[in-house]
């Protein structure tokens, strides 16, 4: 499996000295799911004992998605029903980025859960669920209750050079 830029394998906006320090983007379900196969072998190369099992990462269901983007709120967002300003990345939400590029990582403050993103995620199975909002989203579709869905080969329309995704641990 290759990741393919949706610059033709360029850089969008070009590299100065630093390489940018955005979230995982232009994901797939099948992209979601092979990281997840990785991140298990690797738990399992670590912990032998665990050799027999699946692995304890997975993509969360959407209700776990909603909890998790909540953060045991009842608001639109976790900070508040209204946007605000500075918040999150998107068309509208107040930051420097705003519909212009991806924020750096870790550049919003956590959510009381300490999930920092809030980025779309591709849901668990076919069709794709897109859950929350996007870089480029209007601040009105960025909420924890935003829904949307394509079809999983994007031939509907193919949300993946929005969407990142969340992963969901299972506790022994």
């Amino acid at each position: 499996m290759q990741w393919h830029s949706p610059g033709n394998g360029l850089a969008w906006p070009p590299y100065d000295d630093e390489p940018r320090r955005w979230p995982a983007a232009c994901l797939d379900w099948n992209d979601a799911n092979a990281y997840i196969a990785w991140l298990n072998a690797e738990v399992r190369s670590e912990h032998p004992q665990l050799a027999s099992h699946g692995g304890p990462y997975r993509l969360p269901s959407e209700a776990e998605w909603e909890y998790a983007a909540r953060a045991g709120t009842t608001a639109a967002r976790w900070w508040d029903d209204a946007i605000g300003s500075g918040h999150a990345d998107c068309n509208g939400c107040g930051s420097h980025w705003d519909d212009s590029e991806l924020a750096d990582v870790d550049s919003f403050a956590p959510n009381p859960f300490g999930a920092r993103r809030r980025m779309a995620r591709r849901g668990s199975q076919k069709p794709a669920k897109i859950r929350g909002g996007s870089w480029d989203n209007l601040s009105a579709f960025v909420r924890s209750a935003a829904r949307s869905a394509s079809s999983a080969d994007g031939g509907e329309y193919d949300y993946s050079g929005l969407a990142g995704f969340r992963v969901a641990r299972d506790l022994p």
